[in-house]
């Protein structure tokens, strides 16, 4: 009940007011929502580090946007760094943003650098946001029983325990499938679809793609489950054009999600990336005035599918050349 009261406030926050980013808001909250209370100080820790990680995106895109053969090393060490932190350094949720941060401001910046800090500034804004309504929901409705988990909204694998060596390779295999992408980007002006390159540098922190395809086969299956889901729902708001039905709808929605997830039912994986799709398309075309939103809608189905294939085949080839890393993944 928690987490589906949440997502509706979320839901409803964004759909409201709509602001550039406001998705951040409904991703962070999923995740913290699906995970152990935040404390202050965890929700105070992420909040400094986003805030920080903020700044120093902007110094260096201030910096080195306008030279590449410098801004691409820089921005591969920022990336290899978020993908090899664990979680004492920072939690699954705050490399999630961190992701996120990242890739929007300086694609962002190119566009016009006031765009950059201005769209920077508001993840920021939307990330606290996200903490402290999920800290509300947690007053209104608190645990029965004491949960133990560390895991404050994690949407990765339980964490394993690698060696630095590990983690490493495994976090280089990750920035190097992420590389051509930013430079396909950053080279081509693509800034109209920078949630792809989001959504690249978030599965790229998942080398288990490559591992017979088993998990590039669940993601592009779970990325059609959710496309329908949206699909249908748009239908309905289509007939049904009330703001009250569609909370109805996403309180439904989320109240069976969060019951399978929670209680990691025997389909919890497939729901809970089905339900992250339909966040990512459902949120971005829902609310879009335009006549060929059904039309973008389907675009964002075969956006993630491709996303997923290509990451699928990217860590298939560096697993040539990392093969000790076969079968792990990044905590």
């Amino acid at each position: 009940m928690r987490y589906a009261l949440g997502m509706v406030v979320m839901f409803a926050l964004v759909f409201t007011f709509n602001w550039p980013g406001a998705f951040l808001v409904i991703l962070l909250g999923n995740g913290f929502l699906l995970g152990a209370k935040p404390t202050l100080e965890f929700a105070l820790d992420f909040v400094y580090k986003f805030a920080l990680g903020f700044v120093f995106s902007l110094i260096i895109t201030y910096l080195f946007i306008d030279y590449y053969l410098l801004f691409l090393p820089i921005m591969g060490m920022i990336m290899l760094y978020v993908y090899y932190s664990d979680a004492s350094v920072l939690s699954p949720i705050l490399k999630v943003a961190l992701c996120i941060l990242n890739m929007i401001v300086p694609l962002m910046w190119l566009k016009t650098p006031m765009l950059g800090v201005t769209l920077g500034l508001v993840l920021v804004i939307g990330a606290f946001a996200a903490i402290l309504l999920t800290m509300i929901m947690f007053a209104l409705i608190p645990d029965i029983e004491k949960v133990d988990s560390d895991d404050h909204g994690s949407h990765a694998a339980d964490v394993q325990h690698l060696s630095k060596t590990q983690r490493f390779n495994l976090a280089l295999k990750s920035v190097m499938a992420l590389m051509p992408v930013i430079i396909m980007f950053l080279f081509f002006d693509m800034q109209t679809d920078a949630l792809i390159i989001v959504y690249i540098s978030l599965y790229a922190a998942m080398p288990d793609f490559a591992n017979d395809f088993k998990l590039g086969k669940l993601m592009v299956k779970t990325t059609m489950i959710g496309g329908c889901v949206a699909f249908f729902m748009y239908e309905i708001l289509v007939l049904i054009p009330m703001f009250s039905f569609f909370m109805l709808m996403v309180f439904g929605l989320a109240l069976y999600a969060g019951h399978q997830m929670i209680s990691q039912g025997k389909y919890a994986l497939n729901i809970q990336k089905s339900f992250s799709a339909v966040i990512f398309i459902f949120g971005q075309v829902a609310n879009n005035p335009d006549a060929d939103a059904e039309s973008k809608m389907w675009i964002r189905v075969v956006q993630m599918t491709v996303i997923v294939i290509y990451l699928v085949i990217a860590f298939r080839v560096l697993e040539m050349f990392f093969p000790e890393t076969k079968k792990q993944s990044i905590p």
